[in-house]
């Protein structure tokens, strides 16, 4: 089940929403901790499910690709780099962001040295993203098009990218929004 779908179960809201760019409402009904909650359960599901179905769909792809090793070569490096910064992305958010919003949100008197400005000046930026893979995969899509498992695993990346829009778009939207309005009521 996607990040989506799941927070949609968990918080009752409408399967109707489905636009990214858009992510207000989402969540109106969840507390900060449970957005924390959700946010670091993407972040484990990411490592544990995507990536290994990425990396297997990458594997079959290259047993098929004799033709085309630099294609192939640029598509493994892309992923090594993207899940490079996928980990520290996600560690900087679960031991900067995540905290700093828990004891926001839970009035701690011994706040960490943090705010929503520095989160934003200091988040780490990735040196590849989905969309430079999609268009890498995109400029070889003829050359792939009987290719089953090269569908799939473009497939996969393209729906990755959403579920990774619909958690920025979360994070940074609706929690940081929330965060900034409690920093400035302090």
């Amino acid at each position: 089940m996607s990040f989506l779908s799941n927070f949609r179960e968990a918080y009752g809201q409408e399967a109707a929403w489905a636009n990214v760019s858009a992510p207000s409402g989402i969540s109106k009904h969840a507390t900060i901790p449970e957005l924390v909650e959700r946010l670091t359960l993407f972040h484990r599901d990411c490592f544990l499910e995507f990536l290994p179905r990425i990396e297997a769909d990458l594997a079959s792809v290259q047993k098929a690709s004799e033709k085309h090793p630099l294609f192939m070569a640029a598509l493994t490096l892309g992923m090594k780099a993207l899940k490079d910064d996928l980990r520290v992305h996600f560690l900087y958010e679960e031991t900067n962001l995540y905290p700093y919003a828990l004891a926001l949100f839970n009035r701690d008197t011994r706040l960490p040295d943090y705010n929503c400005d520095k989160f934003l000046s200091e988040h780490p930026v990735f040196r590849i993203n989905f969309s430079d893979l999609l268009s890498l995969m995109q400029k070889y899509a003829s050359d792939f098009s009987d290719h089953f498992a090269y569908r799939i695993l473009h497939q996969r990346l393209r729906g990755w990218n959403d579920e990774f829009a619909a958690h920025e778009a979360l994070e940074d939207f609706d929690l940081i929004a929330r965060l900034r309005s409690i920093e400035l009521s302090r």
